[in-house]
Order: C-alpha cells, then structure tokens, then sequence
C-alpha cells in the first residue's frame, strides 16, 4: 500500500515552471525571514511524463536464492553502491551500480554490533562508515562492511527514535511517538561517539498518538533542516539549535490535535490537513506530499520562488514517475517491485528485463518549459 500511494508523483512539474529567480512575497516575515508556504493556493495541473524526465535509468537488482528483497524503506547512493534497508528481511544490503549483490552489511541478533531491527541508517560523508539505528534502542557505528566501531544504547527517557541524520560531525534524532517521550522533544542532538549532547524543539502539545513518516530531516544548500509533522513548520539548523524557517498555511484546514483521541482515526477526517510521508529535496525544490480533506496528495515547494504546487494529476505515457526517496548528484533515487512494473507498464519497450527483486530507478528532469 505504501508503494502505491507513492507511485506517479509529479515532483518534476519544477522543470516546467519559470526558472528560480529569487521572488519577494508578501509571506515573509521581514524581520525574522520567516516564511508562509500557501499549501492550498496552487492546485497544479494534468502534465504527460515523457515531457518531464531527460534521463531515466532502469537498475534490476540481482535475484538470488539468499537475497530477495522484501520491501525497500530506504536507499542511499554513494560513488560506488546503492545501500538499501529492506524491512521484511530486517537487513542492510549493497548492490553496486548494474545491481549486483555485494554484501549484507553487519547481522541480525541481540549481540554487539548487531541489530535486531534496522529502523534507519545514514553513511557519513566521506563514505567510510554506518550509523544504523536499531530498534533495540541503539545506535551501532560500522564500517563500509558492517564491522562494529562502537555502539550505543539510547537514553531510557527517549524509547522511541524513528530517524536519524548526520551533519557537521553531529547525529541528530527524532523522537517521534510524544507520549513515551518523558523529556518532550522533537530532537535529540548526539556527537560522533554517541554521546547526548543537546535537546531541541520541545513539544508544545504532547500527542495521544503517533503518525511517523519518512525524509524529516533534509540536508539544502549545505544546512540542515527539519520538519515537524503537526506544527505546520520547516526548521533551519543555525550553529547551534534550530531555527523556525517555513510556516504551512493549509486555509483554514487545520484542526486542533488535542481534540482527536487515542482511538480516532486520522486518516477518516475530512475537515484537516497534515504533512505526510516524508519530503525530499532536490536542487531547486522541496517535495512535500500532505495529506488534506481525508486524502494523500503529492506536491512541492520551491525555496526561491515560495511557491508550493498541489499536484492534481499525472499523464503516464513513456515513462513511469515513481515517488523518489532521496536525491544524489542531479538525480532522484526510487524503487519500485517488479511486479507493479510489469502490471502497470506490460507493454512499454524500456530495455530492462524484471527480476523478483525491486528496480532501482534514477532520472533527471527535463529543461522543457512547454509540456502541459
């Protein structure tokens, strides 16, 4: 189900749109520099895929009989690999670039250096070393082949962290589910050695439930920002602690959460909107999919221009346009199983031959500024 709702985004429609000449608007707090993103204003339109990407790649990750691949929650791309955490199998594979099995990296267990359930993992930058959080409530540091440099329990007060991220030499955390988090904050800050050294963002209404979703934290431009699911905000990491940087403004969609209880079901209310599964940001956009009047839509921000777009529909001729889930040198990573590929393109002539195991797919955006 996931996969489905991520399938056919229209993030790339940014190709098709002026070029990011900075704008003044009227949403800017001056003196803060503070943002206001109309998620609403822009409703997007009907838009053909073969007019948007200029460079796809198709990638079968190899089939064997030890590793078939269960359902992919995230893929990082460095120089030479594609790094993957399957959450059916409960592991950390490597490919290398024609999708070739490399090795799994470290083992399943309850001993050091292994983990029990990887939740998500991050690869420094220089790409000498892992930090996977587990669901045993640990941070364990290997290297490229999964061979443990250190590892470390979390703080008992914080016993649900659902993300993770790195930048400037820091490990930065989300703490997600609010009502087993004693101390009430958003983020946790942690050195390289895994050492708590700072809080940030403290909850102002403790949720009674728990909605976590994938990409909060996203690194633009060379800062870090994090955005809060339910607060409507986008922060800014500035030296030392983060800084309110983009507000959403959803038109009167909102709901006060302290009304919706334990038991009630988000996703049945009509009346409000919310951030939904994650973002991912390219080179001259942001993507923010929300979920708004009791159903999830795609859309994206641009930074320069402060224009948010709702997608309303995509024209699949060509190409497929898979929701990516991140973004390397220019192009946008995604996965989809070779079995919604073949049922949703049988007859397309894309010069791949599908395997049990998912399909790694890159692709740039086109410079087209005619396709509607």
């Amino acid at each position: 189900m996931r996969n489905l709702i991520r399938f056919f985004t229209a993030i790339f429609l940014v190709s098709i749109l002026p070029s990011c000449n900075v704008k003044k608007s009227k949403d800017i707090d001056k003196d803060n520099q503070i943002q206001k993103i109309n998620i609403l204003s822009n409703r997007g339109f009907n838009i053909k895929t073969s007019k948007l990407i200029s460079d796809i790649k198709f990638i079968p990750l190899e089939t064997t009989d030890s590793i078939l691949v269960g359902d992919i929650s995230k893929i990082i791309r460095t120089k030479n690999e594609y790094l993957i955490l399957d959450t059916q199998s409960k592991s950390i594979y490597a490919f290398d670039m024609n999708g070739k099995y490399l090795r799994t990296i470290g083992s399943n267990g309850k001993g050091p250096g292994e983990y029990l359930n990887p939740i998500d993992f991050i690869v420094d930058a220089n790409e000498d070393y892992l930090f996977i959080l587990d669901e045993l409530k640990k941070i364990v540091k290997t290297d490229m082949n999964g061979n443990l440099i250190l590892e470390k329990n979390l703080p008992d007060d914080f016993r649900i962290i659902d993300q993770i991220a790195m930048y400037n030499g820091f490990i930065f955390a989300s703490t997600g589910r609010t009502f087993y988090n004693i101390d009430n904050f958003e983020v946790l800050q942690f050195n390289e050695s895994l050492n708590l050294i700072n809080k940030h963002l403290p909850y102002l209404d403790p949720l009674q439930f728990h909605y976590s979703y994938t990409n909060k934290f996203f690194i633009r431009e060379g800062s870090l920002f994090f955005i809060s699911l339910f607060n409507y905000a986008i922060y800014k990491f500035v030296k030392t602690d983060f800084q309110l940087q983009y507000t959403l403004d959803f038109s009167g969609k909102e709901i006060n959460l302290n009304s919706l209880g334990k038991s009630e079901n988000i996703f049945d209310n009509k009346s409000y909107a919310f951030l939904f599964e994650g973002c991912v940001a390219g080179d001259n956009l942001i993507f923010l999919p929300v979920f708004v009047g009791g159903r999830p839509y795609n859309g994206f921000f641009q930074p320069h221009l402060n224009k948010y777009t709702l997608i309303k529909e995509i024209l699949n001729d060509s190409y497929p346009l898979i929701f990516p889930s991140s973004f390397y040198n220019g192009y946008y990573i995604a996965t989809i199983e070779s079995f919604y590929f073949r049922t949703e393109f049988p007859n397309e002539n894309l010069g791949i031959s599908t395997s049990d195991n998912p399909i790694i797919v890159e692709y740039k955006l086109t410079d087209n500024s005619s396709a509607n």
